[in-house]
């Protein structure tokens, strides 16, 4: 059950990194598919002079978020499985 459970949070976090990147390159901000990609987003989601509209900002920081939980979780389950 721990390593299904694993699974299935790294596979929502990639959706949600994959939804992040489509919905911003709607708005122009386009970055790599890599961990290094992800950061550059993140960046770009907080740097005032990327024009993005606010709430787009706002939705784009949720995803941030989501998937920084999503991170830890991962991180908790590979380092003391159930």
């Amino acid at each position: 059950m721990a390593y299904r459970t694993r699974q299935m949070f790294v596979g929502q976090r990639t959706q949600t990194i994959n939804a992040l990147r489509a919905h911003l390159a709607e708005h122009g901000v386009i970055a790599a598919t890599s961990k290094c990609g992800l950061k550059k987003l993140s960046a770009m989601i907080d740097d005032q002079t990327v024009t993005l509209p606010c709430k787009v900002r706002e939705l784009a920081r949720v995803y941030v978020s989501h998937i920084a939980g999503l991170t830890a979780q991962i991180a908790e389950m590979t380092e003391s499985p159930i």
